[in-house]
């Protein structure tokens, strides 16, 4: 892990760049912000140099020290870090995500478990698709289609037989003499 950027000179907008001992260690997830043209993507440069355990072309006159939990990292013994550092800016999108006629490429899995958690989704998307089917038939099955009104549902159906068999057992009852 990172602890802190002990000096940076001639990258970007850092020309002569050393840690202030006033500024805390970093931590795990670190926010940087800051006004346009402050440093903030210079700094992301420099750890696109420590992902991909190189020094970029367009900085290679610069000296930079970055202190870890275990050792230090310099420009010269970059490809030797071995941190896990990821870092998703304007080149990653231009390398991965488009193509140079700017057209989208296929989406990208960054790791094989992802690979098979998006396939686990997708079944799932599937059968929950199967199963709002199915229920949309049932509705249609117990209230009738509503662009079809002679295809009547097992509700209205039912509530008009109860109906008609209420009628006929009221009828049948006044047909009934009561003899005192």
């Amino acid at each position: 892990m990172i602890t802190k950027i002990k000096n940076i000179k001639d990258f970007g907008i850092f020309q002569n760049y050393s840690h202030n001992a006033n500024l805390k260690d970093y931590n795990r997830y670190n926010l940087f912000y800051g006004w346009n043209g402050s440093g903030k993507s210079t700094l992301v440069s420099l750890f696109e140099s420590l992902e991909r355990k190189e020094q970029l072309p367009e900085y290679s006159s610069s000296e930079w020290s970055i202190d870890t939990d275990k050792n230090q990292i310099t420009q010269s013994n970059v490809n030797n870090n071995n941190l896990n550092i990821r870092v998703f800016n304007k080149s990653f999108v231009e390398k991965n995500v488009f193509t140079p006629n700017d057209k989208i490429k296929g989406i990208i899995y960054i790791s094989e478990e992802q690979g098979k958690d998006k396939e686990e989704s997708e079944s799932k998307i599937s059968e929950l698709n199967k199963t709002n089917v199915r229920i949309k038939e049932i509705e249609i099955d117990l209230n009738g289609n509503l662009d079809d009104k002679k295809a009547k549902g097992l509700t209205v159906i039912t509530d008009k037989f109860l109906s008609d068999a209420a009628k006929t057992i009221k009828a049948n009852f006044k047909v009934i003499e009561i003899e005192k």
